[in-house]
């Protein structure tokens, strides 16, 4: 049986045909899969580097900033007494509100101390219009220690109201930190 060369040349291209597929299926796939796999490991270990760098540079400001607190703290009472700075914290609160709202309700709650510094807690209620609040909240940020606002509640009060100035009812949980004195431990 004698081949002819156009059979040949068919046998030829289906024999590369077959090797091509086969070399594609049995190798190429797997390893391009294979590269891919280690090119998205590169990626999210360059990312993950990269977080790393800067989660220690934002530890570092942290810890900077944790001590100017500090420095800050101490200038602001070098007194440390619950007695003396529960009244103090009720009048910057007060002056805080004066001409923009009504008190109606403040009250200490969870006086927590540890050994560096106080926690005092205050809930305060009153009444205010809503661009009034805004100023309230950042003349409470000026108050000299350390606050935490840790819960907002703002109801809009009926319109019949006697006072339309006062449209909201607020309700503000606030958290100071006070440090303690050394002398006096």
């Amino acid at each position: 049986m004698k081949i002819s060369n156009r059979e040949k040349k068919l046998i030829s291209v289906t024999l590369a045909v077959i090797i091509s597929l086969s070399y594609y299926n049995f190798f190429y796939k797997d390893l391009y899969r294979q590269i891919n796999l280690i090119k998205d490991e590169i990626h999210v270990n360059k990312l993950n580097l990269e977080d790393s760098s800067y989660t220690e540079i934002q530890i570092q400001d942290m810890q900077v900033n944790l001590s100017q607190l500090e420095v800050d703290s101490q200038g602001i009472s070098s007194i440390y007494d619950s007695k003396k700075i529960n009244p103090q914290i009720i009048i910057f609160i007060e002056e805080s509100i004066e001409g923009l709202g009504i008190s109606t309700k403040l009250k200490f709650e969870d006086a927590l101390e540890y050994d560096d510094y106080h926690t005092a807690t205050v809930s305060l209620n009153l009444e205010t219009n809503y661009t009034n609040l805004k100023k309230i909240i950042a003349n409470i940020e000026e108050i000299p220690w350390p606050v935490a606002i840790n819960h907002i509640k703002i109801d809009k009060k009926q319109s019949n109201t006697v006072n339309r100035d006062y449209n909201c009812d607020v309700e503000l949980i606030l958290s100071f930190l006070v440090f303690k004195a050394e002398e006096n431990y």
